[in-house]
């Protein structure tokens, strides 16, 4: 059988920090209670199968759950049972970093090697793969660890350079590690049949090594052909077939690039294809394997330069491929490489795949909805969400959409809706966003609508001569939790009293929350406040919601403008 070899000889830029390192695949992970526990999602092919998501946001984005600052890296994010696993730099260290997904809060850290510098940013680029109660890390010079997943204690640790003789790729280390059963699989890229290296997931020991390459950028996939498990890796010179169970080499079909810089991640095209890319003018192919009497081979269907992976994997839907080739999104058949549609405007972005849509990510932090249809591009939804370098690919469990750059990591709801005109009674005015209720004056009977659909605290800004009814009995009566932090004119809105508010609305104990007053004027102008300094928001799209909520005195707009630049923390 004849073995076709490409040479996708690239000169890929150094802006290829390369990101993120690097991953798609079939990985049969201890999953239970994950939503996307290592890169590139639950199977490493950047596909989640939830359902249910929202179809549309407005310009300010989708719900903000919680926003919190990070340090240096390109790591992106793993999600299981109720924690998220990335890593960050700290001084001259890189950790390993455990966050509550339900606030950001941070859990442990843990550091795993000095800081890897290069000028297209510092720190590490792999991404943590959670297995039960571990997790396993790899830095950016080449140190891999597993660690407790409970308080973050470092169980066994490997330095690729010292023990194995592998050289620092030259944007740092990417792979991100693997598991399959009892193994964890990593590209090492070490001398004399070292490059691919099985380790005992449990104890960190050797188990065997096979091939000899330096590493790539890339990160494995396990797979199953006509009955035959295989770990598919792409090293810096080759697409590369080998069983877990000993490392022996299925086949080989080379892809040369300068600096051997294979980025993307081998995506599986059932029942029998395999997809490659790599960027700077040398494309894509696509293999097709084949039984033998020896076992399994390959040969090439087609390559072509329609599409360029840059830093980040494509995706599969059916029978067609969404990625981004080079700068410009398109949408190609993966049997044949025919385009069908292309877009510009993100970079060099990244996207996951979730419920019939693109969830797409600029370079530069733009956040995109677009349907997965190979008819044309059709967007549903875009925002501003993070500013500066985001080259870091989504994340995405239980409706939460975890992004990054290098400063900070937010979560956005998928499920709740943003802040939208609602109904409660026959109150004016009313809006939602997420659980939180924004409204003019209640009646008696309005709050027992409030207490029917799941109200836990009414937050009062009228002063108690305005009222025409004793509220805070009412409200009492129901079983509800009852603030009255009156607001008679804007000389009373102190920093106190906007502290005071934000404190209760923050408190997920009180949620879901009325906050009211009487027109909802003054709900506006704390709305302001609390958006920008704990949504995240900038003040311009925190005072389009205000506005919509009901702010329309400019003295009110002003002291919540003063108090948010009093108190707004400066970014790094």
């Amino acid at each position: 059988m004849k073995y076709a070899r490409l040479f996708l000889m690239t000169t890929l830029f150094a802006t290829a920090a390369l990101l993120l390192g690097c991953g798609a695949g079939k990985a049969p992970l201890d999953t239970e209670g994950a939503g996307w526990p290592q890169w590139h999602g639950p199977n490493r092919d950047g596909a989640s199968q939830e359902t249910g998501l929202i179809k549309g946001w407005p310009e300010s984005g989708p719900l903000v759950v919680w926003r919190v600052p990070i340090g240096d890296s390109y790591s992106g994010i793993s999600i299981s049972k109720g924690r998220a696993y990335t890593m960050s730099t700290e001084g001259e260290n890189e950790l390993v970093v455990c966050l509550d997904t339900s606030n950001g809060a941070e859990i442990w850290r843990t550091p795993i090697d000095t800081k890897y510098g290069q000028g297209q940013g510092d720190g590490p680029r792999s991404t943590p793969t959670v297995d039960g109660e571990r997790v396993f890390a790899l830095s950016g010079k080449g140190r891999l660890a597993a660690f407790n997943t409970t308080n973050g204690e470092k169980l066994w640790e490997h330095d690729f350079v010292r023990e194995f003789g592998s050289n620092i790729p030259g944007f740092g280390f990417c792979t991100s590690p693997l598991v399959e059963g009892d193994l964890l699989l990593a590209e090492v890229g070490g001398e004399d049949n070292k490059s691919i290296v099985a380790f005992d997931k449990e104890s960190g020991s050797v188990v065997w090594s096979t091939h000899t390459d330096r590493a790539g950028y890339s990160s494995p996939i396990a797979i199953t052909f006509n009955g035959i498990r295989q770990l598919i890796f792409l090293t810096s010179k080759t697409l590369i077939s080998v069983s877990p169970k000993d490392g022996q080499i299925y086949w080989e079909y080379r892809c040369v690039t300068h600096g051997g810089i294979n980025v993307a991640t081998p995506i599986l095209i059932p029942p029998d294809n395999l997809f490659i890319s790599a960027s700077y003018d040398k494309g894509a192919a696509l293999v097709q394997m084949m039984a033998t009497d020896e076992g399994v081979t390959v040969e090439e269907v087609w390559k072509s330069r329609v599409m360029k992976n840059h830093f980040n994997s494509s995706v599969l839907l059916g029978d067609y491929l969404y990625g981004f080739d080079n700068a410009v999104l398109k949408c190609i058949t993966a049997v044949t490489g025919e385009e069908q549609w292309k877009h510009g405007g993100f970079g060099k972005g990244s996207l996951i795949l979730a419920d019939g849509h693109l969830i797409v990510l600029s370079d530069e932090g733009r956040l995109a909805l677009v349907e997965a249809t190979p008819l044309a591009y059709r967007e549903k939804a875009i925002a501003q969400v993070l500013e500066g370098k985001c080259w870091t690919v989504p994340s995405l469990a239980d409706g939460k959409l975890y992004l990054r750059n290098q400063k900070e990591v937010v979560c956005l709801d998928l499920i709740r809706s943003p802040l939208a005109k609602t109904s409660l009674g026959t109150t004016r005015n009313v809006h939602r966003y997420g659980d939180f209720y924004l409204a003019g004056q209640p009646s008696e009977a309005d709050l027992l609508e409030a207490k029917n659909v799941g109200i836990q605290t009414v937050v009062n800004l009228r002063m108690p001569k305005e009222l025409t009814f004793n509220e805070k009995q009412a409200v009492d009566k129901l079983g509800m939790t009852y603030h009255n932090p009156g607001i008679g004119d804007p000389g009373m809105m102190t920093d106190a009293l906007f502290g005071t508010i934000r404190r209760i609305l923050n408190d997920s104990e009180n949620q879901p929350v009325l906050l009211h007053c009487g027109s909802a004027n003054r709900v506006g102008a704390i709305w302001l406040a609390y958006r920008v300094l704990d949504g995240g928001l900038s003040y311009e799209a925190a005072l389009t919601e205000a506005k919509t909520v009901g702010l329309r005195s400019p003295a009110m707009e002003k002291k919540a403008k003063d108090y948010i630049n009093r108190n707004k923390q400066p970014k790094n």
